[in-house]
């Protein structure tokens, strides 16, 4: 009986080792998966903001497209209905929308998204006030003259 006694004592702390062991294997193996599975969210969301920015800068290029149409037409419009005194001050206020168009379409063209993601929030912000902006005063064009 003491040598079966023996025996379980000194079986004991191998087995409580070979479990603890086994503890730890599978510990490690659940944080690499788990770090595994965080890359991946990482990835995914690197993946969905650069989305997110083709998207946008395609839908700024087609409202500049727009705003360049409108102000082609704001042209023919302002010298086929206007008096000479008038014309003259439509013609410059037309170079500043037009300029203002151009100054949107440089400043997309300039944002280098994978240099620069960081400012990417703040560019949009600023980029949408000023085609706001733009959107507004095209719209507005004729209202000064009807007051």
């Amino acid at each position: 009986m003491k040598t079966i006694r023996s025996f379980f004592f000194a079986l004991a702390p191998i087995l409580v080792l070979a479990a603890c062991q086994e503890t730890a294997e599978q510990r490690m193996q659940d944080a690499d998966e788990r770090v595994r599975k965080e890359q991946h969210d990482v990835e995914d969301a690197r993946e969905k903001a650069r989305q997110e920015y083709l998207d946008f800068k395609a839908d700024a290029e087609e409202q500049i497209r727009e705003n360049e149409n409108e102000i082609a037409a704001l042209r023919e419009k302002s010298l086929a209905t206007a008096d000479a005194g008038k014309k003259e001050r439509y013609a410059k206020r037309i170079a500043e929308l037009e300029q203002k168009n151009a100054d949107l379409k440089g400043k997309l063209n300039a944002y280098d998204y994978d240099r620069d993601n960081s400012g990417w929030e703040e560019f949009k912000k600023e980029f949408k006030k000023d085609m706001n902006d733009l959107e507004t005063a095209i719209r507005d064009f004729f209202k000064d003259d009807a007051k």
